[in-house]
């Protein structure tokens, strides 16, 4: 049985920003819920060094198509770092999402075989 590098990669990365989709939702209901301006949710930072969270969603949906535009040769989306409500986020979110599940295996890079 043989893998591909779309069957080990997009996937995952796909699963991994819808996950982070609902996060973005129930950031924004939390906001909602008790008032929290959400730009005040949405530039904090974990850590002095980190990056707030617009910039770790920002990098998180760089990295999965960038990822699948090597992988597939399919240029991606150009989304420049402008997002500063959970709405915005999450759109940025989806249209990654939609770029990734746009790919056509078929493009991918050749099969991974197991190793003997």
């Amino acid at each position: 049985m043989s893998l591909s590098m779309h069957q080990v990669s997009i996937p995952v990365f796909v699963r991994g920003l819808q996950a982070l989709s609902g996060l973005l939702k129930k950031g924004a209901a939390y906001a909602a819920e008790t008032g929290t301006a959400e730009d005040k949710l949405i530039t904090a930072q974990l850590a002095p060094d980190m990056l707030n969270l617009a910039g770790q969603v920002q990098r998180a949906s760089d990295t999965s198509k960038l990822s699948g535009q090597r992988l597939s040769g399919v240029s991606s989306p150009a989304m420049p770092d402008t997002e500063t409500t959970f709405a915005e986020l999450t759109k940025r979110v989806a249209d990654t999402v939609a770029y990734l599940q746009s790919i056509d295996p078929a493009d991918s890079a050749p099969p991974m075989r197991p190793r003997r």
